[in-house]
């Protein structure tokens, strides 16, 4: 039985998460070539689950399709990106402090479970401690009860995921990170909605400074 099969993707879904993964993993890097032959060769699969992939990948702004010419990782359009970041702060904050009311105590029992494995996780895995620094994030922002809130958060960290690519590089900020999300969830202990909304608004201002000072070393 294929992967495929047994996981019941269509053959377009898994290429796409294959390439995202490898793009947002760093694997793939902006600039470079992406080549349909060489994909279908590699996925054993027609060129057009890969060409529908790859166009879902453009939608994302994770590749560029240039005419004429072929593929490649896109370089990131700094000015979205700032644009992006500067409405993920204020929203996030506004979350995290509507969610300060209203989490339940086996959600931060939940929480406190993901801090201690944070600090757990392996300094050669960073891409473990992404995924539970998102789910904590997620968890939080989840617990707002506004649904609609929640939702534009998440569509807004789709459309900023070259962060994660730079994240997973950043070793020197996976420590302050996780004396961040400590104090957060301390805060939330404590039911003090304005000192979680000052901690989230500073974690999330000093992360994105030190994404956007690589960015722009990296953008063209």
């Amino acid at each position: 039985m294929s992967i495929l099969q047994k996981n019941y993707v269509t053959k377009n879904d898994y290429v796409y998460k294959q390439l995202k993964s490898d793009i947002l993993e760093g694997r793939l890097r902006p600039g470079e070539r992406i080549v349909v032959a060489d994909l279908a060769s590699r996925f054993e699969l027609s060129p057009m689950p890969v060409r529908e992939a790859l166009v879902r990948l453009q939608q994302e702004d994770l590749i560029e399709i240039i005419p004429h010419t072929g593929a490649r990782v896109a370089f990131t359009n700094m000015k979205k990106f700032m644009e992006i970041v500067t409405i993920r702060i204020e929203l996030e904050t506004f979350a995290a402090k509507l969610a300060t009311k209203h989490i339940t105590q086996e959600q931060i029992e939940e929480l406190t479970k993901l801090v201690n494995k944070m600090e757990q996780v392996d300094d050669r895995d960073p891409v473990a401690y992404e995924n539970l620094n998102r789910t904590f994030h997620e968890l939080v922002y989840s617990s707002c009860q506004n649904q609609q809130l929640y939702e534009l958060i998440m569509s807004l960290w789709e459309k900023s995921q070259v962060s994660r690519t730079i994240f997973l590089r950043l070793s020197d900020r996976v420590a302050t990170s996780i004396e961040e999300h400590k104090m957060w969830l301390t805060a939330i202990m404590e039911r003090n909605e304005e000192k979680v909304a000052a901690i989230v608004r500073q974690h999330k201002e000093k992360a994105f400074k030190r994404l956007s000072e690589v960015l722009a070393n990296e953008s063209i």
